[in-house]
């Protein structure tokens, strides 16, 4: 495996107030020694050159990592302890503190020997920039040869021309159709569109290549456990595998703090944990990212704990589905 740039982990950090009949995920999950057979494998992708306002999403999977601390294994509301799963820190990607063609090497180069076909773990990437999920989602698809669907939370599109100033954090998703890793318009659900940050261009774009659109508005009115099944439906039609991908700006403005593009009438944090937790337990889903969730600066925790939580909900899920 071509791991030239892959680092451990740049922080961890250990709960000192563990009880003894709990545990807390910041003990629970452990470095892999790329032996072990496991269940989820944690990636860091600390990537924000490709970003175009001010940001410093370098730190966010240290500040998720770090978050850890505040949660134990156990939730009531699912009846689930997750400690039954092997979750571990894989590594970070090392990044370029300015070259943006440099890190999409850096990527492009690491996160398919992370992928590799004959590997059963599901990868959860935590960026970095919204650029993170072109990288990971086609590295995936071409690394696996599996034909990939995607779930798409977001406040926007992501469909900008390419022609614009090449990748950025409103490219990815028009990169990834565009690309030769075999992501088709129809198997792509993007959930949670919402407010005055996107162009009609953009929609107009992702509506002629096939791409199902629900917006926050849909998600309130139909509900959450609807709107995920007809996302599920989109991107498991004559696919192998689903890509799911989370963007802090799709969450609600009451948690703005997560993402520069937050905007009033986005989805909810009761409603975002239930998909992460519906697409844990969905058997084709086999990848997650969280990106654009804005850490730095936040000293209430409240972005890093959004994301680690959301996190969590999905390894409940992915606890019953290994249960089943």
């Amino acid at each position: 495996m071509n791991l030239e740039y892959l680092d451990p982990p740049q922080l961890v950090v250990l709960s000192e107030t563990e009880g003894r009949d709990e545990r807390r995920v910041s003990n629970w999950i452990t470095e892999w020694d790329f032996e072990e057979e496991i269940d989820v494998g944690i990636i860091g992708a600390p990537m924000d050159t490709s970003t175009i306002v001010d940001s410093v999403l370098t730190e966010t999977p240290n500040n998720i990592r770090r978050a850890f601390v505040h949660f134990t294994t156990f939730n009531p509301d699912y009846g689930v302890d997750v400690q039954g799963l092997k979750v571990r820190y894989v590594g970070d990607v090392s990044i370029h503190q300015t070259f943006v063609d440099e890190n999409i090497r850096r990527m492009e180069a690491t996160l398919p020997a992370l992928f590799e076909a004959n590997s059963s773990y599901i990868p959860v990437v935590l960026g970095g920039a919204g650029a993170v999920t072109w990288l990971t989602a086609t590295s995936y698809a071409r690394a696996t040869g599996r034909k990939l669907g995607m779930v798409h939370f977001d406040s926007r599109s992501d469909m900008r021309s390419l022609d614009e100033g090449g990748p950025t954090d409103f490219t990815p998703m028009r990169a990834i159709l565009e690309s030769e890793a075999g992501i088709e318009g129809r198997n792509v659900a993007q959930v949670g569109v919402h407010g005055f940050v996107g162009t009609q261009a953009e929609h107009q774009y992702a509506v002629d290549n096939g791409v199902t659109i629900v917006s926050a508005r849909e998600v309130r009115r139909e509900g959450i456990e609807s709107v995920i099944g007809r996302a599920v439906a989109a991107a498991t039609d004559g696919t192998d595998a689903v890509y799911v991908t989370v963007d802090g700006s799709a969450l609600d403005l009451p948690l703005a703090s997560i993402s520069r593009m937050a905007t009033s009438g986005g989805i909810s944090g009761e409603d975002m944990a239930e998909a992460m937790y519906i697409l844990g337990q969905e058997p084709k889903v086999a990848a997650l990212d969280f990106v654009d969730f804005y850490t730095y600066l936040d000293e209430e925790e409240t972005a890093a704990r959004v994301a680690a939580g959301l996190l969590l909900a999905f390894l409940a899920g992915v606890s019953l589905r290994r249960q089943a």
